[in-house]
């Protein structure tokens, strides 16, 4: 009990600080920053006073190798910063006492300087500077602290010897009055995807009795909105009937559905009355409005005269739509064209520019470089060797012995060569791509140049910044990787893959009983929002569709995700036998299976929740990924560990558990394995890192041009 009256009086407290509450406004929380720290608690105007571990940061150390530090304050888009009385409270340690040269911390904040002071023993140890903070410096949305220890190094010196130490306990704190958000739909997906000090929940209400095409269109949103904020969105799903008063004050909301089948429409004043008098069939409308029930809060209506209307303005919010797109309170969706698969890029040969890198230039004798970054997909197979052409110019005047270029992959050096006459204007270096060194996804390549003149004319401090010591790294430059994908065998380590990689709407199918509890449909958004967080597809979405409606025809042709327990969802119990932990036929209890070195039989009232990964049983080109268990708060923890995945996640089975242990992670126990046999490995699928002599033939033809 003492802990819930702790916090209590906290409350209590920080609301005489405010000065009490408006009359006929409620207090919102909100988690702020650190996850684990006491709700913030932002009433409609006032002041806050936030410590930089309550933004997330703990203690953190300058020195003359690390010489500046950021922190990033993003306040909601709705806060109006009072002019006056704000401040930074910086607290700081450096040791030694003294510093063996002068040296002075400054403050920056967006650009603009803001204090600096001298590092002396006077001030060695917990030191607290108020720096006032003038009008405007401080804005909605994201802002920048920048602090930096100048310790008099040269460029023939390094500069002091002294270790600073910015505390946890420093204080940032503004007045502030909240304004309603602006509702424009051409601001979308603003402000359900602001992260900020408020973490808004989105919430999206769907009709009492949903049709899969509902379904389909808040799975559609979820989707979009969680590609949209690399799943930070705070998302979830009610239907309008079991809608309480907590979600209507603190959460924004996305209204599903025709008016005839979603109650809540109802309620709302729309600037275009969703009726046949404005709209015709076939039309979707999006329409965006103040809360009635909180100023500061948005509501998204998603609707239409008909299903069809419905679906075509979900779709609608993940396109890009530039030639007169949304803009304003409403937007009525005619038509949604198609999306043609793209083209899959091999990357035989593809150039810097096309990646969208200009030439980059080098001025001066200090060591520089310059990173580009390129990707490959799940699956990725090199074809042939692999290889990166540099091509650059630089100045005549540099010393041949002492200035050169290099390439790294990943931060492994690949490749180097000296820059003189015989590369002054159309320099070649080529670097061999080492298969060990590349990986799936963000690869990095890193060019360093390193310029200087000759000895009889090097000074190095003047040559720092000397535009006589140049160089260029052309755009021109080109990568060599032809590779093929390979369909990799399904993994739950590799979910969301592959549910969320292709560009359509028939990629994936999520699969409900035909009855689904109010927690399956908020299971079935949030899941939609997870496929969508990794994702860097255009246009993505799913559909969905309650079992007895599928056709059989449609389990062929796309990805499957059944969710629920098998008595209650037909489409999982056809699946039964393939799966590699099955139940027994018609039930909710597992087969015993001998998985481990024993075989129990299973109890009936145990709660267990299962994921399950295989190939489609209907066709193999495809996936199925069962979500399910013996309960339904078994169902209720499979779905925990896919959205909290542990480490150790991973083969084509996993048994999710209360957790036994107190403290443990999620309060679930997972245990994951894979039941399949060992892959065998054909020789033909091993790359193999050495060059083909024809190949490095060519290559020395070309190595030095």
């Amino acid at each position: 009990m003492i802990k819930p009256l702790v916090r209590m009086i906290s409350f209590c407290l920080m609301i005489l600080c405010l000065g009490g509450l408006p009359r006929g406004l409620m207090a919102v929380y909100a988690q702020g920053p650190d996850d684990g720290g006491e709700p913030i608690v932002v009433v409609p105007a006032g002041r806050l006073s936030l410590t930089f571990e309550q933004w997330g940061y703990g203690i953190r150390q300058l020195n003359r190798k690390m010489e500046d530090l950021y922190y990033f304050i993003r306040l909601p888009g709705n806060f109006q910063i009072l002019p006056t009385g704000n401040y930074l409270d910086l607290t700081t340690n450096h040791l030694p006492a003294m510093p063996n040269k002068p040296s002075v911390l400054k403050v920056i904040m967006n650009g603009r300087p803001l204090h600096a002071f001298s590092l002396t023993e006077s001030n060695a140890v917990s030191n607290t500077v108020r720096i006032n903070l003038p009008a405007d410096v401080l804005q909605p949305g994201s802002n920048s602290i920048k602090i930096s220890l100048d310790t008099s190094a040269t460029c023939e010196d390094p500069g002091a010897i002294v270790d600073v130490f910015i505390d946890p306990t420093s204080t940032i704190s503004f007045g502030y009055q909240q304004n309603p958000y602006p509702v424009d739909l051409s601001l979308y997906p603003f402000p359900f995807t602001e992260t900020s000090l408020l973490q808004v929940p989105v919430t999206l209400v769907l009709p009492d009795h949903p049709a899969s095409d509902d379904l389909t269109a808040a799975a559609t949103i979820g989707i979009g909105l969680g590609q949209a904020s690399q799943g930070t969105v705070a998302l979830t799903a009610v239907r309008a009937g079991d809608m309480g008063p907590e979600i209507r004050l603190n959460h924004h909301l996305i209204v599903v559905g025709r008016p005839d089948d979603n109650a809540l429409l109802s309620n709302l004043v729309l600037p275009l009355p969703i009726d046949e008098t404005r709209l015709e069939a076939g039309q979707g409308v999006l329409e965006e409005i103040v809360s009635p029930w909180n100023k500061f809060r948005v509501i998204l209506i998603v609707s239409g005269l008909d299903n069809e209307a419905v679906l075509k303005a979900s779709h609608a919010l993940n396109r890009q739509t530039h030639f007169l797109g949304m803009r304003g309170q409403v937007a009525v969706v005619t038509q949604v064209r198609t999306v043609p698969q793209p083209a899959v890029s091999r990357l035989p040969g593809i150039t810097l520019e096309s990646l969208g890198y200009e030439d980059q230039v080098f001025y001066g004798a200090q060591s520089q470089d310059y990173t580009y970054v390129f990707a490959l997909p799940l699956g990725w197979q090199v074809q042939t060797l692999p290889f990166f052409v540099c091509r650059f110019s630089h100045a005549e005047i540099l010393d041949p012995d002492a200035s050169v270029i290099d390439i790294a992959l990943n931060d492994v050096p690949i490749g180097s060569t000296l820059l003189n006459e015989d590369n002054t204007n159309e320099g070649e270096l080529i670097a061999i791509l080492p298969r060990h060194l590349l990986r799936t996804g963000r690869n990095r390549l890193q060019v360093g140049i390193e310029m200087n003149l000759p000895a009889g004319l090097r000074d190095k401090c003047r040559d720092l910044g000397d535009e006589q010591l140049w160089a260029v790294v052309s755009k021109g430059s080109e990568i060599f990787l032809p590779y093929n994908t390979v369909d990799l065998a399904p993994d739950l380590s590799l979910i969301p893959y592959p549910f969320s990689q292709s560009t359509g709407l028939d990629q994936t199918l999520f699969v409900l009983p035909d009855q689904p509890s109010p927690q399956v449909i908020n299971d079935l958004v949030r899941l939609a929002g997870l496929l969508g967080s990794t994702g860097h597809v255009e246009h993505i979405s799913v559909r969905v569709a309650y079992a007895s409606e599928v056709d059989p025809e449609a389990w062929k042709d796309c990805h499957l995700i059944l969710l629920g327990r098998p008595t209650e969802n037909t489409l999982l119990r056809a699946a039964n036998a393939y799966l590699p932990q099955p139940f027994v036929a018609d039930s909710d209890v597992l087969e015993p299976l001998a998985i481990d070195d024993a075989a129990f039989l299973p109890d009936p009232e145990r709660d267990a929740g299962l994921l399950e990964i295989i190939a489609s049983p209907w066709n193999e080109k495809y996936s199925l990924l069962a979500i399910t268990g013996t309960t339904d708060e078994g169902v209720q923890m499979a779905v925990q560990a896919l959205l909290d995945p542990p480490n150790s996640l991973k083969g084509n089975l996993a048994v999710v558990e209360p957790a036994l242990l107190p403290g443990e992670a999620n309060q679930i126990s997972t245990y994951a394995v894979d039941t399949r046999p060992p892959a065998t490995v054909s020789d033909t699928a091993i790359t193999n890192d050495t060059a083909a002599e024809t190949d490095l033939i060519v290559l020395a033809e070309r190595w030095w041009k």
